[in-house]
């Protein structure tokens, strides 16, 4: 069936006139942004040149001051405030977003992150506000002049990981099997989904973004409100919406890899907030708990029946975003035939 929608498609569309408008929503810090990253460096290949990719260089610079920053910030004003530690606190403090990365500040941030101070911090991280890609980076940096150094140039997979939170509405264009996609990635914390209407019209399909290991963690604009709540939230409002009667809904479930180490790894419980008292315990398999998280999604629904495809992913993952958004293309693409009169 795969093959002969390919073939009827592009038969269909063979001067490449037809655009599918896709709109990416979610949660902030669900991965949205890392998900329009990756399939644009895919199709538009747009970290496939050196110069291109040293412009992401103070992204992943300020990605770690920041990261170290919250964790300075958690120590001092909890109980770990009183931890012995074998480097001044100050000069973490006194790091500038705009650092240049030299020997000595390498060096300094590299007995920082391996202190037991900052080691007891990171355990805790789902108590306060840390980037998923802090961790990488500053693990990355004990390699330093190799990584980081003057003649260093972030790969692809860096790039598609920096952090930059997304604020509007940034749209982007790449051509997939002759048909030109534009993708519209909407900020994803409160503030900005007031925007997301302004986007809303002539959707082709919509695809939602949650994070998977987030269940235990608070949003970064209320302390007060599970992560894992607020795509639920947020999903039921999207797919019961009048906007997406008849819209396609693609539901990515991200972020697998962090989970798998969250709740595979480390056990921490899926009902560890309290807030979910249906969860199964950690001695079922990852599989199993990924099962379960789906089921709430997808019993959001007002109407059983409208069709939510579900997926897991991880945006990070190269392979696996290719594989997905192929999958997704396909589906994507045989509602765009049917509502030009051709049936696949």
């Amino acid at each position: 069936m795969n093959k002969r929608l390919s073939h009827e498609f592009q038969a269909a569309y063979k001067e490449g006139t037809q655009s599918c408008k896709l709109l990416l929503l979610g949660a902030g810090d669900s991965g949205k942004t890392t998900w329009r990253k990756q399939i644009c460096n895919l199709y538009n290949h747009v970290y496939a040149t050196t110069a291109t990719r040293a412009e992401v260089i103070p992204v992943i610079v300020e990605n770690i001051v920041h990261g170290l920053k919250a964790m300075l910030v958690f120590i001092r004003d909890g109980d770990l405030r009183d931890e012995p530690s074998d480097v001044s606190l100050e000069h973490i403090a006194q790091l500038d977003d705009k650092l240049m990365l030299t020997a000595e500040s390498a060096a300094l941030i590299n007995r920082f992150w391996q202190s037991a101070v900052a080691q007891k911090a990171f355990a805790r991280k789902n108590q306060f506000q840390l980037q998923d890609c802090f961790a990488y980076f500053v693990q990355q940096l004990a390699r330093y002049p190799e990584w980081g150094g003057s003649k260093w140039v972030p790969t692809e997979e860096e790039c598609v990981r920096a952090r930059v939170r997304t604020s509007g509405i940034i749209e982007e264009s790449f051509l997939y099997k002759n048909v030109t996609f534009r993708l519209y990635d909407a900020g994803g914390q409160r503030a900005e989904r007031r925007k997301w209407i302004h986007c809303f019209d002539g959707v082709t399909a919509v695809i939602f973004v949650a994070a998977t290991s987030e269940y235990d963690q608070a949003l970064f604009e209320d302390a007060k409100v599970n992560r894992l709540q607020e795509g639920l939230s947020l999903f039921a409002d999207t797919c019961n919406s009048k906007w997406f009667t008849t819209t396609p809904i693609l539901l990515f479930l991200n972020k697998v890899d962090l989970f798998r180490e969250k709740f595979g790894a480390r056990k921490v419980p899926l009902n560890v907030s309290g807030l979910f008292p249906t969860a199964p315990g950690v001695d079922v398999s990852c599989d199993t708990a990924l099962k379960w998280m789906s089921e709430l999604f997808l019993e959001k629904r007002s109407d059983r029946e409208k069709p939510v495809f579900v997926h897991f992913t991880t945006a990070t993952d190269k392979g696996n975003a290719q594989a997905v958004f192929q999958d997704c293309a396909l589906i994507i693409l045989a509602q765009s035939l049917e509502q030009s009169g051709f049936s696949p």
